[in-house]
């Protein structure tokens, strides 16, 4: 019985007779009709009851009567008259008993699904709260949809190009179309008849996810809005086309006869033509060994402009505007299928993958892992083979203190690290003195050690290294020539622990450990 209820209130609901909410109301007041009747059916069955004792009482009464009917009364009908009568009672006895029956099931009936309506209400009630959320979602996306100026707003990656008010007024008028709403909920109401299948119920209904009923009604609404679109405009000529209208017929229309507002509504456009990627503005800019040389980027654009035939002139003066609209590299590509849209793609490659903002994120994630306790395990997961070791950096290595002024010390052990004095200013300065063949300009390092020390950069450490290596495979090849570079370097190791008096002193611990970078440096032939 319940099943039954809920079928008929469901295709009641499904022919349009009764919206959900209109059930939502009917059923408690079915419950409480029900409820009152109820309570009444008791005092009619004991009214019944009465009825058919009083009726059996006659019935038995008539039985004696007639076995009191003697010849004489016989003949004078009396039996006829009690056969009658006593007809009558039967009848009416036996119809106080079914309706007694009747009543009593009735009775028991309203027991059994008084308490089942409820659970019927409640499926209404979920399916009324799920189309009020659906009601409450596509209420947002309308108040979401034309909010822009709708061809002023250059920031977002999807510029579009419409009239807000014109679109706003013409779904003001097909929400007001009593006619073609109710074409568009049959339509639902058949589309969810269609996927509910053979079980057509509310609790059938409750059971499909509330996204998956979004998506019905999305696609239900934009299947049928171009036909409620065209049906409109052929009812109503004077009304301009607002659906499957090209973008090249939509600036035609504004920019055809304004050639400077088309010109400055590309130029707007194409100026935000960008990159996905975030440049590293301090590595893009970084100079010197090991840095990139020459051009740093390689760009190009690409202009995807639909067909458009009937639109062939306003397209071409289109096409110079975009062409126009930028320096570079840039060619036209002719879309077929999407007439709706014009698509700029900018491409910027051939440079160093360390330009890339996200990747200094990747390599501190890197070097965090592979520094962990499983670092082994981590080099394989992340080579697959090898440990990396024999890969090359991707970034430009930093000058290591310690290897900078072990280079240093060497540079002076050999006198190609020289305190000069200028002599326009009479101000002394460290300089590593080229003893090669070609000489050289005298490349400044500072003012002493600790400022040399402090501006280190990887220019003057690639200065030091390419001086200094060549020597040490040539003119102090020998060992007691090295021997005597270790000597120098101890000397001013021990010449910094004598002006900081103190071992534990950091400068002193950092000319120490350097000193010994130096003689291990020294100590092995080149």
């Amino acid at each position: 019985m319940r099943g039954r209820i809920e079928n008929d209130l469901f295709q009641e609901w499904i022919a349009g007779e009764k919206s959900v909410f209109d059930l939502s109301g009917l059923l408690p007041a079915l419950v409480s009709s029900l409820q009152v009747r109820l309570k009444h059916l008791d005092d009619k069955i004991a009214r019944h009851r009465q009825l058919e004792e009083e009726t059996a009482n006659r019935v038995i009464a008539n039985a004696k009567q007639w076995s009191r009917v003697g010849m004489l009364s016989g003949l004078m009908g009396k039996r006829q008259n009690l056969f009658d009568v006593q007809g009558e009672c039967l009848q009416q006895l036996y119809i106080y008993r079914t309706r007694i029956e009747g009543i009593d099931f009735a009775r028991k009936l309203l027991q059994a699904l008084i308490p089942e309506l409820p659970m019927i209400g409640s499926q209404v009630a979920r399916c009324a709260a799920v189309m009020a959320e659906a009601a409450k979602y596509f209420a947002g996306r309308i108040a979401e949809g034309c909010t822009d100026s709708g061809q002023g707003d250059f920031s977002r990656p999807v510029i579009r190009f419409y009239n807000p008010a014109t679109v706003k007024d013409f779904a003001r008028t097909l929400v007001s179309d009593q006619g073609e709403q109710q074409r568009q909920s049959t339509a639902v109401r058949a589309a969810l008849t269609a996927m509910l299948g053979e079980d057509k119920s509310f609790t059938s209904f409750n059971r499909i996810p509330q996204q998956k009923f979004i998506d019905l009604l999305e696609a239900t609404s934009v299947k049928n809005l171009a036909l409620a679109h065209d049906s409109y405009v052929a009812a109503h000529p004077h009304r301009a086309r607002i659906l499957r209208v090209s973008i090249v017929e939509h600036l035609c229309r504004e920019y055809a006869a304004k050639p400077e507002a088309l010109r400055t509504y590309v130029s707007n456009v194409v100026s935000r033509v960008g990159n996905c990627l975030c440049f590293n503005d301090a590595e893009v800019s970084r100079e010197g060994t090991g840095a990139f040389s020459g051009r740093r980027f390689v760009s190009y654009l690409s202009v995807v402009l639909p067909e458009a035939p009937d639109f062939a002139e306003f397209r071409q003066l289109l096409r110079k505007e975009f062409y126009s609209a930028t320096s570079g590299t840039k060619d036209e590509v002719t879309s077929k299928g999407r007439p709706y849209e014009i698509t700029l793609v900018h491409v910027t490659n051939l440079f160093p993958v360390r330009f890339v903002q996200e990747a200094a994120f990747l390599r501190e994630q890197y070097e965090q892992r592979i520094r962990s306790n499983d670092s082994v395990q981590a080099k394989l997961e992340l080579h697959l083979e090898g440990d990396g070791s024999a890969l090359p950096s991707l970034y430009v290595p930093d000058v290591e203190p310690k290897d900078f002024l072990a280079y240093l010390m060497i540079g002076r052990a050999m006198e190609v690290v020289q305190t000069l004095e200028d002599p326009s200013t009479g101000v002394k300065t460290l300089y590593l003195v080229n003893k090669n063949d070609k000489g050289g300009p005298p490349v400044p390092l500072g003012r002493d050690l600790n400022e040399a020390l402090g501006e280190s950069n990887l220019l003057t450490y690639d200065a030091l290294v390419t001086t200094i290596q060549p020597l040490l495979k040539k003119e102090y090849l020998q060992f007691q020539k090295r021997q005597a570079l270790s000597a120098s370097v101890e000397a001013q190791v021990d010449e910094v622990r004598a002006q900081r008096k103190n071992p534990s002193d950091t400068l002193y611990r950092m000319f120490s450990h350097a000193g010994e970078t130096a003689v291990v440096l020294l100590g092995a032939r080149q």
